[in-house]
């Protein structure tokens, strides 16, 4: 079988969750299957998001007309600004795909013209549409569906106007939840035999507890870490939750009286604002530490060193950080919405995450009690053996096999 998986929308620097799976995916498939061929799309500005890729049935190829090269010198400059507003940059993609296509360029003829038997789509929208070929489409949620809210008006009409068409079009669909396989049928009618679950993985060979202690003496001394901190890394998105979060420390803080400050990292996003704007309405500078952008190597370290993880998003289509919390040994206490109580399968403290005071009882909890968090540290590790990307990759080739005997659409 020949197989084409666009990555072509894999951003460079921006590898969240949607990121992550592409990422882990086409490496696993690259270690389980020795048999089928694959074409890995890329654009010219993510060329080399699989450099390291040296298998003999892999091959790379960017499909964008010349013009489409990034320029050199001051343009070059745009490029991280772009990377900051997502929803202008998926628009201004849009607009210099139809440019390309008055032009006389056609993503779904040059894709057709490389003869693949599937195409899959990893990162929720198929694009382009007009393929005549089998297709999977791994759809990683519709939050607008239930939260139009959390999104500008920009990305809201970009999801209106390609989810539900995908998922329309796509023979099979791939979700990382039973979760988000329900929201499907619910919401998009689509017929559940269609729909997929197929969770994602963990790297465990990364996240593992014993780190050598030279390395978290020296990611202390890095980020002025005390011995003990609450950990939840998400960029300031609005469901993330981050201004509830922060009220819920502050209520902790007033119940709790070890040193244990919350420390954050990720992205500025649109929530970015509000968040720091309550931190300083709470005085709560001292105890909330946010560290930024932190390089994906010394995230594993993080979690190991964490005396748990906080994690109160209001919306997930999976949870990335929950699993690789628990394989990492860090406790985790997270929101018992959507698919987090699924992920955890038991290995968390579960809480409201519209609740600041059931926040602030999980963390006081973890905190005081040294048994519990020992208990839920044994729990995440045993959770997380059951993930593994190989595992997610051998999930996925079956799709596809079934999928190239479906009807299109």
């Amino acid at each position: 079988m020949r197989i084409a998986i666009k990555a072509m929308d894999l951003l460079p620097g921006e590898m969240g969750g949607a990121g992550d799976y592409v990422y882990h995916l086409v490496h696993a498939l690259a270690r389980v299957d020795e048999q089928n061929e694959y074409l890995i799309l890329l654009r010219h500005m993510n060329r080399d998001a699989f450099a390291g890729l040296n298998r003999p049935n892999f091959h790379c190829l960017v499909l964008e007309p010349p013009l489409a090269r990034p320029v050199a010198g001051p343009g070059r400059a745009l490029l991280p600004w772009l990377m900051r507003h997502l929803a202008l940059a998926k628009a201004l993609r849009h607009l210099f795909q139809a440019f390309q296509t008055r032009l006389g360029y056609d993503l779904a003829r040059e894709i057709e013209r490389l003869e693949p038997d599937l195409v899959h789509f990893p990162q929720s929208v198929m694009d382009p549409l007009a393929l005549s070929l089998p297709c999977v489409l791994t759809l990683h949620d519709i939050q607008q569906e239930y939260h139009p809210e959390f999104f500008t008006a920009q990305e809201l009409q970009f999801r209106r106007r390609m989810y539900k068409p995908s998922a329309g079009k796509a023979s099979l669909i791939i979700t990382g939840s039973e979760f988000t396989r329900q929201t499907l049928v619910e919401k998009y009618r689509v017929p559940a035999a269609k729909v997929c679950s197929v969770f994602m993985g963990v790297d465990h060979a990364v996240f593992r507890p014993g780190h050598p202690p030279e390395e978290h003496q020296r990611l202390r001394e890095k980020y002025c870490l005390p011995e003990q901190f609450a950990f939840y890394p998400a960029n300031t998105w609005p469901h993330k939750n981050h201004v509830r979060l922060a009220r819920a420390w502050a209520l902790f803080k007033e119940h709790v009286s070890a040193d244990c400050p919350l420390v954050l990292t990720g992205k500025a996003r649109e929530g970015h604002k509000s968040f720091l704007a309550e931190v300083e309405r709470l005085g709560s500078q001292r105890e909330i530490l946010f560290l930024g952008y932190v390089p994906r190597r010394e995230m594993p370290l993080l979690y190991a060193a964490a005396s748990f993880l906080i994690f109160p998003s209001l919306f997930e289509g999976f949870g990335l950080p929950v699993l690789e919390a628990m394989a990492s040994g860090c406790p985790v206490a997270c929101s018992n919405l959507t698919a987090m109580p699924e992920i955890a399968g038991g290995a968390a403290l579960l809480f409201d995450p519209y609740s600041e005071e059931g926040m602030a009882e999980a963390a006081r909890q973890l905190v005081e009690d040294g048994e519990a968090r020992q208990v839920l540290r044994q729990r995440g590790l045993e959770r997380a053996q059951e993930f593994s990307w190989e595992k997610t990759a051998r999930e996925t080739l079956q799709v596809y096999y079934k999928a190239v005997q479906a009807p299109a659409g």
